[in-house]
């Protein structure tokens, strides 16, 4: 219903966006949009979806926008890192995304300064299950919903290729798992019974473990993912090696189907993912305020892979001053949060893997320790 409107195949994003083109990452990433299917995290379109139709909400002025905590005004709530808040002040409050289409986007800083990498943002959204809207799948939990553009931002066109243009963060962070009991599902196993014929069949399964001293802000993988990995260890990542998590066990935790949307595949989205009061975003955290690592990535039927990165891959981490810290989840869903582009603290031990290229600075608070590796 919606090709028409967005396009095809190569506008597919947040679950089953892998036919057609390529795909942005190495991995395919699930989420929610207009052309989400069957591995979706929520019920609903996304707020780049919004932008996309201009749709506003009755008596709005902007596409993008949210509440200023300075006077509960309605403003415009689509930034360039660093640019000036309304009324001075860097406390927004967004109610219930799907009821009002509030939203918060930010530009991430430097990775398209040469004018060929293609730019990212971050996008914030409050999703609460909120009256007969039904945007939260079973086991999700209200909250903030956070997740990065690459590209697409050309809002007229309907050829723009790369799928996964939209990909989810999670509150639960980024890690480099060890994988056990790897093999691909029987045509009677219970997750291709749940996908049906949508499941592709090169699909592996594998139990995943990770603990703390595994946490990869920048580089990592996470529980919405189909991971990427060489299965036939031949030394080349095909656009068809990608592994679901099977049994996933974080720092000891080992997920149950009470916890995740269906059965205990984390893949489909957990009731940790959303960011809950107290949670932040930023320079020291997991998740980070950093870009992602991209690298066209063939289908995810196909044998065939790239070589390199394009010219348009981002491959450097770039470190800033953004942070995004959620502050209040209030009685009636609206949740408050607060936007600094000067917190350069890192006030936990960390772990960072990358190419990492320092801006601006860093301040690592003391008795914490920043492992390079």
């Amino acid at each position: 219903m919606m090709h028409p409107y967005l396009g095809g195949n190569r506008y597919h994003t947040g679950g089953s966006g892998h036919v057609d083109t390529y795909r942005k990452f190495l991995q395919d990433v699930s989420g929610y949009s207009l052309l989400a299917s069957w591995n979706k995290t929520l019920n609903s379109c996304n707020a780049w979806d919004r932008k996309r139709f201009d749709w506003k909400y009755p008596g709005s002025s902007y596409s993008i926008k949210a509440l200023s905590a300075y006077n509960n005004s309605e403003v415009e709530t689509d930034f360039e890192y660093a640019d000036a808040f309304p009324y001075g002040n860097n406390e927004f409050i967004l109610r219930d995304f799907v009821t009002t289409g509030d939203a918060l986007r930010i530009k991430l800083p430097y990775v398209d300064d040469d004018g060929i990498v293609y730019p990212q943002w971050i996008w914030i959204e409050n999703h609460q299950g909120a009256g007969d809207n039904y945007d939260l799948t079973d086991n999700a939990t209200p909250g903030i919903y956070a997740y990065i553009q690459n590209a697409k931002e050309d809002m007229t066109t309907v050829t723009e290729t790369g799928t996964n243009y939209t990909h989810s963060l999670t509150a639960i962070g980024n890690y480099d798992f060890e994988y056990t009991g790897t093999k691909s599902p029987p045509v009677e196993d219970s997750i291709i019974e749940y996908f049906g014929a949508d499941f592709p069949t090169n699909i592996y399964r594998s139990s995943v473990t990770a603990s703390a001293d595994d946490e990869n802000p920048f580089t990592g993988q996470h529980v919405l993912m189909w991971h990427a990995g060489d299965l036939d260890d031949d030394g080349i990542i095909r656009g068809n090696e990608l592994i679901c998590l099977d049994e996933t066990t974080i720092d000891g935790h080992t997920f149950t189907p009470a916890e995740c949307v269906y059965w205990a595949w984390t893949i489909m989205g957990t009731s940790y993912c959303a960011f809950k009061e107290g949670d932040k975003i930023g320079i020291g955290t997991n998740p980070p305020s950093t870009p992602l690592y991209t690298y066209r990535s063939s289908d995810i039927s196909s044998t065939s892979y790239y070589t390199n990165p394009t010219n348009t891959d981002n491959r450097k981490i770039h470190l800033n001053g953004l942070s995004i810290e959620v502050i209040d989840e209030m009685v009636n869903g609206d949740i408050k949060v607060r936007i600094r582009w000067d917190n350069y603290d890192v006030d936990e031990d960390a772990r960072w893997c990358g190419d990492i290229v320092l801006r601006e600075e860093v301040n690592l608070t003391s008795w914490n320790v920043i492992h390079i590796d």
